[in-house]
Parts: structure tokens; sequence; C-alpha cells
């Protein structure tokens, strides 16, 4: 019997190219199942085609819970007050920054760690059943003139999480309220005994405390928030649907 050494170094060969084809397969599968599970593709509805759109503006600015001190002096929290972020023809950044070319790039990665205790009264949920405003939580990139500026999560489309300092403050915008709704939800909070100030004379930061007030004792929560983002959630059980009273066009014209 001869021996083929050349013989048994192809068929050596033969082999490790058919466990290479296996292993890219295993690869292959792998990825496709991957994607096929992110957070960007959901079965019932393409959030991510439902994009922040419109004015919000500064309502509170939180530690990140992995952050043992302070990350901003409450003065300089203070001046973040009159913070804003815009989303239309241009984008003018919570910073100043004003985009003429601007996006926003879905990405699940981009969604502030939303378990955070430190967040958790932005994911306070209606209790009313079909209410169709539900969380969205998507994360975007935002891209300025071709450039990544920051990172968002779009909680319910009228409140915003902005990590800043490295993802160590958690900035929190939201739509602006009109004083017509704040009255309207200000008798709810004082029927339910969330603040003792008469609706007509409540200032701004009374209504801050009695929504904060309001949404820790939904959610149950053991944090006291100096001031609470108005989502969607909480506008639906303070207006007295139905249809959040069409859409906070309440019941009378202006």
């Amino acid at each position: 019997m001869s021996l083929d050494p050349g013989g048994n170094a192809n068929r050596s060969g033969n082999r490790l190219s058919r466990l290479q084809w296996v292993q890219f397969l295993f690869l292959l599968l792998f990825h496709t199942s991957l994607f096929a599970l992110t957070p960007d593709a959901p079965t019932e509805k393409n959030h991510a085609k439902v994009k922040p759109s419109g004015t919000f503006t500064w309502a509170d600015g939180r530690r990140a819970s992995f952050i043992a001190a302070p990350v901003i002096t409450s003065s300089d929290l203070q001046r973040m007050e009159s913070r804003t972020i815009s989303f239309g023809k241009v984008l003018k950044w919570h910073d100043g920054t004003i985009c003429n070319h601007w996006q926003l790039i879905p990405n699940h990665l981009y969604r502030a760690f939303l378990e955070d205790p430190l967040l958790s009264d932005t994911q306070l949920q209606s209790r009313e059943k079909g209410w169709s405003n539900r969380l969205l939580n998507q994360g975007y990139e935002v891209i300025c003139e071709g450039v990544s500026i920051g990172s968002l999560t779009d909680i319910d489309g009228r409140t915003l999480v902005v990590p800043m300092f490295n993802s160590a403050l958690n900035g929190l915008f939201e739509k602006p309220l009109d004083r017509r709704v704040m009255l309207e939800m200000a008798r709810t909070l004082k029927q339910h005994q969330f603040t003792s100030t008469t609706p007509h004379l409540l200032s701004h930061e009374h209504f801050r405390d009695a929504i904060s007030s309001y949404a820790t004792h939904m959610g149950g929560f053991n944090l006291k928030f100096y001031r609470s983002p108005v989502t969607w959630s909480i506008l639906n059980e303070l207006i007295h649907s139905p249809g959040m009273r069409r859409q906070l066009g309440l019941d009378t014209p202006d």
C-alpha cells in the first residue's frame, strides 16, 4: 500500500473548507436573527417613523443613578431652564447650535436607560384602556450638517430625555403647556389634594410641585421628583378624557 501525503493534505483541506462554510452559515444566520429582533423593527408599528417635531422646553435635569454626586450646581441647573430644542426646517439644539441640514437617525442604542429609577416618572402609563398615545421610547442620534452632535430618547411624542455631560446628566424637555390646559389639570390636582392652592392662583412652581406629587403617587415611586415632565399619560388622566378632550382643544373655543 502506497502512502499519498498529498492526497491526505487535499482531504484535510476539503474538511477545513467545509468547516469554514459551516461557520460562515452560522454567523450569517446569527446576525440575521439578531437584526430581526432589534427594537427598531417592531411588529405592530414602525415607531421609527414617528419623530419629534416642534419646540421642547427644559423641564428638569436628573443625574444618572450611577453617578454618586451632583453633576452640576443648582445655579447651573437654573440657568439651563431657558434652554429649548426646536425641530423644524432648522434644528435649534439646546446648546445654541443651529443646523440648516439635520436628521434624526433611529437607533435603539441611543435610548436613555429608562429603567433608571431617576427617570421612572417618565414611564407613568395611562390606566385608560385603548388609549392610543402609548409610550414610544424611541432612541435617535442627532445629526447636524453631517456630524453627530448628540442623542435623545423620544418618550411619547411630547417628552424628550437628552443625555448630557457624557450621559452623567439626563435633561428632560417637554412641549410647552397652554395656560388653559394647566388650569384644567390644576382643578383635578386640587380636587385630589395634590395641591392646596386655588387653580387660578397656581404659580408655575406650585403646578410643577403638584405634578411631581401626582407622578410619585401614581407610579408608587419612593422618590419625590423636583419637576416631573407632563407626559401624554399624565395629561390623559388629569384632563378627564374622552379623547383627552379632543386632543386638548377642550370643550369651549377660545
